[in-house]
């Protein structure tokens, strides 16, 4: 922790602005470009906010239910056809699938594949969601759900303030560097030809 704090407080006193007339040019320059960079990430906050704002909106609406939204129904299990495992590439059973049918909220009856628990029978009742027209629709969104995917996407847009701006510092602080590599260079060959009493070339 001590590392660490000793390492923020190099940091502030390398940029922050002073009289110090051992500071060059380029130092100031420097300094000058993090504000830029905080200031990049400081005005990602509201962009972010926004994007939290409108995920969350998605989510209240994927989360609706009743007339307008989806409804759940019970689906009953057809006598014929056969149960159907669905498996990954590996072998492994994610969903059983089976033919039913199920009446839509406007009195029809659909029909369809649903997935059942493993072992069903004919017959045996199931419950699904479905819209206002009977067809089957994912179970609606839970509100953790909406507000974690609303904090990922506010994130998401931080994150990408913050890489921008880190890279871009990291882009212009190597041309400052190769700027003070050349003046060092110069400073050098002029002290060693005061010290040697030669014109550097």
């Amino acid at each position: 922790m001590r590392h660490a704090d000793n390492w923020l407080l190099l940091r502030l006193r390398r940029y922050r602005p002073d009289g110090n007339e051992l500071r060059r040019r380029s130092d100031r320059i420097e300094a000058a470009a993090v504000a830029f960079a905080i200031l990049i990430v400081l005005l990602c906050v509201w962009p972010a906010v926004l994007t939290a704002r409108a995920v969350y909106a998605d989510g209240l609406a994927a989360e609706r239910v009743g007339p307008g939204g989806r409804v759940q129904v019970t689906a009953t299990l057809a006598e014929e056809g056969p149960v159907q495992a669905v498996t990954t590439a590996d072998g492994r059973v994610t969903a059983v699938t089976a033919p039913a049918s199920w009446r839509a909220p406007d009195g029809r009856t659909l029909s369809g594949t649903v997935v059942v628990p493993t072992g069903a029978k004919a017959g045996a009742p199931v419950r699904i969601w479905v819209d206002d027209e009977g067809r089957r629709v994912p179970p609606p969104q839970t509100r953790l759900e909406t507000v974690a995917r609303s904090g990922i996407g506010a994130g998401l847009v931080i994150t990408a303030g913050v890489t921008v701006s880190v890279a871009g510092f990291a882009c212009f602080r190597a041309v400052l560097d190769r700027h003070r590599y050349r003046e060092w260079e110069t400073a050098w060959s002029e002290a060693d030809a005061r010290w040697h009493g030669t014109t550097p070339s």
